[in-house]
């Protein structure tokens, strides 16, 4: 270990009072591992990505280059999480008005708004739940759980990001502003109680993305039907439900559980339910098919039958990686970078293409 890395070692030491058996300890190489499995905190300064995960007691600080802090904030304002607001566009895509240029730019103007409230929310969430995180396996990570970002500049770009959603919001309708404040309300709700009540979380997690689908129809003015409202309810749903079972799982080799409502045991009967409630979304959309309302906005209505099998095989993997432990805790997050979920949606768009017979 060099003399600097020791001196950092013997610093956490006296800040608790010079008893060598509880002390924290900082270092920035996998010589410090085994230093730190010794400790109770950890200091990290420009720790690998790849050995964070080795730590094995709470990261209490996190220091890394000025090179690292605008990969640090993308990270703390959920950037990736950006992909779920691309449900605003769906409604201008069901209904064929994708062309119009008014009604692109609203959704856009839409998107760009979502996007600032919800990464406020995850601040506030962040900060809500900081000494939680830092207790967690992966989220301790988390660059205001591991120090990377300070908590003033956390609570400082919360606010910023809420006003910025709030003037975007003037430039469009009056129904899209009610539904981003809906949207914000509940998520305010599902962070400071709502999670930790069973079932009832995962039943706010499926609205919360439905409330995206809202948005959109709403800075749009295009109706949205009732087939769309079941399709998505019940995806959404089954997807929430993913994430919690991968909690679960995480929990169950913990051997503990912070801040939820279940228990590992809770597994079986939350697989078939996630299960049923996919596989439920895909008979909701083979119905639709067979209506009068699919006649009305595809001239080939029947090509969609292609796309059930296909919506089969995707949900039917994420639940067997799921239950495999081999999910990411956030199932938006793994489609978008399985290679095999991207070739399956490209699939499903020339379908729908194809049966829209443009």
């Amino acid at each position: 270990m060099s003399s600097a890395r020791r001196a950092i070692g013997i610093a956490g030491i006296t800040d608790r009072n010079h008893r060598n058996t509880h002390f924290d300890y900082a270092g920035n190489s996998s010589d410090d591992i085994k230093v730190w499995d010794k400790s109770i905190g950890a200091i990290v300064v420009d720790l690998p990505k790849k050995l964070m995960n080795k730590v094995s007691v709470p990261i209490l600080y996190k220091f890394d280059s000025d090179k690292k802090t605008i990969k640090s904030w993308l990270k703390e304002i959920r950037i990736h999480q950006w992909a779920k607001n691309l449900l605003i566009f769906i409604p201008i895509l069901a209904a064929h008005e994708i062309s119009k240029s008014s009604l692109l730019l609203d959704a856009m103007l839409a998107f760009i708004a979502f996007g600032f409230c919800a990464s406020s929310v995850y601040l506030l969430n962040d900060l809500v739940d900081l000494e939680a995180d830092r207790e967690h396996k992966t989220k301790r990570n988390r660059p205001l759980a591991s120090g990377a970002i300070p908590l003033m500049h956390g609570i400082i770009a919360a606010v910023i990001l809420f006003i910025l959603s709030i003037i975007i919001t003037s430039y469009l309708p009056t129904q899209f502003a009610f539904a981003l404040a809906s949207y914000y309300v509940i998520t305010l709700a599902y962070s400071f109680s709502l999670k930790s009540k069973v079932v009832i979380d995962v039943a706010t997690l499926a609205i919360l993305y439905s409330m995206r689908l809202v948005a959109g129809a709403a800075a749009t003015g295009i109706m949205l039907s009732n087939w769309l409202i079941s399709f998505s309810m019940f995806i959404f749903f089954s997807l929430a439900i993913v994430k919690r079972v991968v909690e679960l799982k995480a929990a169950e080799s913990d051997g503990k559980i912070n801040g939820r409502g279940y228990y590992p045991t809770d597994i079986p009967l939350l697989l078939s339910s996630g299960i049923s409630a996919g596989y439920i979304s895909i008979l909701v959309f083979v119905l639709y098919i067979d209506s009068s309302a699919s006649l009305q906005n595809y001239n080939n209505p029947d090509v969609l039958y292609l796309i059930s099998p296909i919506l089969f095989v995707w949900l039917t993997r994420v639940w067997l990686l799921t239950w495999r432990g081999d999910m990411h805790d956030d199932p938006v997050a793994f489609a978008i970078k399985d290679r095999t979920s991207q070739l399956m949606g490209i699939c499903m768009a020339i379908l729908m293409i194809f049966a829209a017979g443009f």
